[in-house]
């Protein structure tokens, strides 16, 4: 699909990026973020923007130079280009003139001067045509695996399985708990595609458990990709062949180790260890350019207390600039502070860590079954709360069972 859009922005700093892009959004006009400029001239040619925001400092060429390039260049000249920079603007501001920019803007930006510049710049947004969501992210286990019998919830009591399908085709199975035999009626109804991937996280039952109800293990003719972790208690084929004796399908397992996979032309596949017992892994998954982080198990650090681990810096940077972050956000507070250590997050570290990855949206996950549905309101609403009062621009919700995410 040809890129296309009003703005381009090309920001190395994912928080200030993250900013700007709500901010142009919210105006109407269609935006897309670069952390580097390295394919910046092409990327302008493919999409012919209105605008180009330009951080001065970025991997791969500097603003400055990318502006000239672009001035230069018969094809791109027409394009309005406004400088950014945190360094004083007493000297860059000339600099950003002679290098042909339209305008220039401080860091960290000042709204209302900023979209004034955009809506000044940009003209009347382009009118935004029916597209097909390019992700669409389907919850159908979200909850924790229960120490006892519980009540019906009107959140679900599933445990951990996500489906995340693309308009290009890739179709993407995400941990098999309970909630792996809803999924799998969902995708036969959708009419599904002959190769389908399925990620485990780990192998504790609540990840695990739906496999013993697989239904498209028995569809003749598909391909199933079963990708986990390297664990030395247990095997991957011996597990899926005690699971599915009787399977139909074609069953491909394979280890997962902490680095990048190309699943397919438009798929790519990117491994974190994540803190939590046994080897259990985090995904980040690029499909169709969009990127989506699943952390199910990963236990995130109190604020409060000294860091010893340097977990959260590598699942910020692993999380940077997600479209969608489903984390781990097990416990409230209280809870977390009698549990620490065993490998689960309370929702506080979440939006922490959400905040310093610039996401998009964040999905809390793998809530505690204990939790009644009062207390997941609660969540949810404190959650929303605690980020307007940090001025945060990410969306942040508790998923239901059956509930979907389309990510444009």
């Amino acid at each position: 699909m040809p890129l296309s859009a009003d703005v381009l922005i090309f920001e190395d700093d994912p928080e200030m990026g993250s900013l700007a892009e709500t901010l142009i959004r919210h105006l109407g006009y269609s935006c897309k973020r670069y952390l580097d400029g390295k394919r910046a001239l092409d990327l302008a040619k493919e999409a012919a923007p209105k605008l180009i925001v330009l951080d001065i400092m970025m991997p791969g060429m500097d603003g400055l130079s990318l502006c000239r390039r672009l001035k230069a260049d018969p094809a791109t000249k027409a394009i309005k280009i406004l400088i950014a920079s945190a360094k004083p603007a007493q000297v860059e501001r000339p600099r950003a003139e002679q290098a042909g920019a339209d305008a220039f803007i401080e860091k960290p930006y000042q709204v209302d001067r900023l979209q004034q510049l955009v809506q000044q710049m940009g003209g009347a947004p382009a009118k935004a045509k029916p597209v097909e969501p390019a992700v669409r992210a389907m919850f159908w286990g979200v909850r924790g695996y229960p120490d006892k019998p519980m009540e019906a919830s009107t959140y679900g009591m599933r445990t951990s399985c996500v489906t995340l399908q693309s308009a290009s085709g890739a179709c993407l199975i995400l941990d098999a708990g309970t909630g792996l035999p809803a999924a799998c009626e969902y995708l036969k109804k959708e009419g599904h595609p002959k190769e389908i991937g399925l990620l485990l996280t780990h192998y504790h039952v609540d990840h695990i458990q739906g496999l013993q109800q697989f239904p498209l293990a028995s569809v003749p003719g598909l391909t199933l990709k079963v990708g986990g972790p390297e664990d030395p208690q247990l095997d991957l084929q011996k597990l899926l062949q005690q699971c599915l004796p009787q399977a139909q399908a074609t069953l491909q397992p394979s280890y997962l180790y902490e680095q990048a996979y190309a699943l397919g032309p438009q798929v790519k596949l990117d491994v974190l260890y994540a803190q939590h017992p046994t080897t259990t892994l985090a995904f980040a998954i690029e499909i169709d350019g969009r990127k989506i982080v699943y952390c199910p198990d990963s236990e995130v650090d109190d604020s409060a207390q000294v860091q010893f681990s340097d977990y959260e810096q590598k699942l910020v940077r692993f999380a940077a600039s997600a479209d969608l972050l489903i984390h781990n956000a097990h416990f409230i507070p209280q809870d977390y502070a009698r549990a620490k250590g065993s490998g689960y997050s309370a929702w506080p570290a979440v939006l922490r860590v959400a905040a310093k990855a610039a996401v998009r949206r964040v999905a809390l996950f793998h809530l505690a079954a204990a939790y009644p549905d009062w207390r997941l309101n609660e969540i949810e609403k404190q959650a929303i709360q605690a980020r307007d009062e940090s001025k945060r621009p990410f969306e942040v919700f508790v998923p239901k069972e059956g509930s979907g995410v389309m990510i444009p």
